[in-house]
């Protein structure tokens, strides 16, 4: 399935962007950290469902440290007042020690809600990130792929197929020649995400491809949203069609 992912934050600003968002594309919700912490779980919650919006995951923005332990209850109380499937924890240089430390309780809490959490590490912390999984069984720990400005379209391809059975995001990004977030249609972009996913449903791949555009920074017009989503859709759903 493709979603889109998108920054909310409670403000009225934040609202109107999605109320002009298409209502039937699925959304990974990215909530600053401080506002997982400040709000209540239904100040964020109820605008949400009054719209109507379909949000598959909850990805915390900022330091995720002030989440872990009791605060990543609130998190995965997030999670299942809106019906989403799992949360995003990004794991970095910074913070993979206080994750590791806090693995188990991570793990717990997960099954206790009966949710997934996808670690979502970066270039350098993949390795480790890895091996605190396998410590773990029962599916609740998954992998969600996130391109740096430097991945290239084969490592990203490389890295998801080593883990397929575990990932279960694919960011989708592209970059432009220094390193800026543009759209995933702009062919001089330094990543080909057309080739990523091909590669990906071709080998078996089920799960979610996710349209990066706010998480890194690159807000577009609602319009421009709906195109890109729509060309990557029809995509999806031609490769789908020939491999059935």
């Amino acid at each position: 399935m493709l979603c889109y992912s998108v920054l909310y934050d409670g403000t009225v600003a934040r609202m109107s962007r999605l109320r002009s968002l298409p209502k039937d594309i699925p959304l990974e919700l990215i909530v600053p950290t401080i506002k997982l912490t400040e709000l209540n779980v239904f100040e964020i919650v109820d605008p949400l469902l009054e719209e109507g919006l379909s949000v598959v995951a909850v990805k915390p923005l900022g330091d995720t440290e002030m989440l872990l332990n009791e605060e990543f209850e609130r998190l995965l109380i997030l999670v299942d007042e809106l019906g989403a499937e799992f949360a995003v924890l990004p794991v970095g240089e910074r913070n993979l020690a206080s994750i590791a430390g806090s693995m188990q309780n991570l793990f717990h809490l997960a099954v206790a809600y009966s949710k997934r959490v996808a670690l979502e590490p970066t270039r350098r912390t993949i390795a480790d990130v890895v091996k605190l999984m396998h410590r773990y069984l029962g599916g609740v720990l998954k992998l969600s792929i996130s391109p740096s400005p430097s991945s290239t379209t084969e490592e990203i391809i490389a890295l998801a197929l080593t883990h397929i059975g575990q990932v279960v995001a694919v960011k989708l990004t592209n970059f432009s020649a220094y390193g800026k977030a543009i759209r995933l249609t702009d062919a001089s972009g330094t990543i080909n995400i057309f080739t990523v996913v091909k590669e990906l449903l071709q080998q078996g791949y089920d799960s979610y491809f996710v349209v990066d555009y706010e998480g890194r920074k690159l807000e577009l017009p609602s319009h421009a949203v709906r195109e890109d989503f729509e060309a990557i859709s029809q995509y999806i759903n031609s490769i789908r069609e020939k491999l059935s």
